[in-house]
């Protein structure tokens, strides 16, 4: 089964065109969050890896930290060399390299940090990369989409599959007029929108595009990780939130129930002492005894005790 980690479902669409590959190769640009609204977390759980490129020093660290065995390439990816003026949106998934869009966000009233980073032209990445097959290749920049793709040429590096976020900031506007022309006119065919991203097949690999045409469905095999951001994840992490307060009750349960069960060994273990030393006649020990031992096999029939079963044994095997 893959797992979904992506705001739109964008893994899901790739997953099916692309599942009959073993230990394939993304570059994700714009990579964000190496959990939370990855596109690649599901590919890198099945054994791909990749290369992220992502301007934020603080996205950057969390993708080297989580994503040890890849590489981040801290930059910003455009026309031009050296460094250009880069406004961040912090904790969220808008910055840009845009004045104009940033200018938007500003105006509605969020928070902008100003700074530069590295700017690196996209044939110059490819050239980093070498001659290997990208399998597919996201570019989720805020704004720069055209900048980007200008970008491209002159390289000969053909990416299978090119996904792009295609409405304008934080909205359903369409936004791909002014930068598909660019992806048709290097050798690409669309292939699908799915509300927010489109998705375009290399003429080389067309066979790709019978993967695409409908939205993620039962027949795709997956599930949600409950880690986007997005309301479609709300009812996932409500009911992971009540496991875990239910598991903290059979915690405190268990926890009670082992502290009878110790009492009752320990003052079954005291009475054999008395025996030992000849303290009570027999008859009176095995009273005790008998009575100590039905308190203990009460705790094991309760309904508290037979419920928390598959627990313990969980519990037992991971040494938790």
């Amino acid at each position: 089964m893959f797992i979904s980690y992506a705001q739109n479902f964008e893994d899901v669409i790739l997953w099916r065109a692309l599942k009959h590959l073993e230990n394939g190769f993304y570059i994700d640009i714009g990579a964000q969050d190496p959990v939370i609204d990855s596109v690649s977390r599901g590919f890198y759980e099945k054994g791909w890896r990749g290369l992220h490129v992502e301007p934020t020093a603080t996205y950057a660290g969390k993708l080297r930290a989580n994503r040890p065995d890849e590489e981040v390439v801290q930059s910003a990816i455009g026309n031009g060399e050296g460094e250009i003026a880069f406004f961040e949106i912090p904790e969220t998934g808008l910055s840009t390299g845009d004045l104009a869009v940033a200018e938007l966000h500003r105006a509605n009233g969020v928070k902008i940090v100003e700074t530069t980073v590295p700017l690196m032209a996209l044939n110059k990445l490819f050239e980093h990369v070498g001659p290997r097959e990208i399998h597919w290749l996201k570019i989720d920049v805020e704004g720069m989409e055209q900048s980007v793709l200008e970008s491209w040429l002159p390289s000969s590096a053909k990416p299978w599959i090119v996904v792009m976020e295609s409405t304008k900031p934080n909205s359903q506007i369409p936004s791909h007029e002014c930068w598909e022309p660019i992806l048709l006119g290097i050798g690409y065919e669309f292939a699908h929108f799915d509300g927010l991203s489109r998705y375009y097949v290399s003429s080389e690999r067309l066979d790709l595009k019978k993967a695409f045409g409908v939205g993620p469905n039962i027949f795709d095999d997956f599930a949600i990780s409950g880690t986007a951001q997005t309301s479609v994840a709300t009812v996932v992490n409500k009911r992971a939130e009540e496991l875990e307060k239910l598991l903290a009750t059979q915690n405190i349960e268990i926890s009670d129930l082992k502290q009878q069960q110790n009492k009752q060994v320990i003052e079954i273990f005291d009475l054999m002492n008395v025996v030992s030393k000849s303290e009570l006649k027999n008859s009176e020990l095995e009273e005790l005894v008998s009575v100590k031992a039905h308190e203990l096999e009460a705790i094991y029939k309760s309904w508290s005790w037979k419920v928390t079963y598959p627990y313990r044994r969980f519990m037992r095997l991971f040494r938790l």
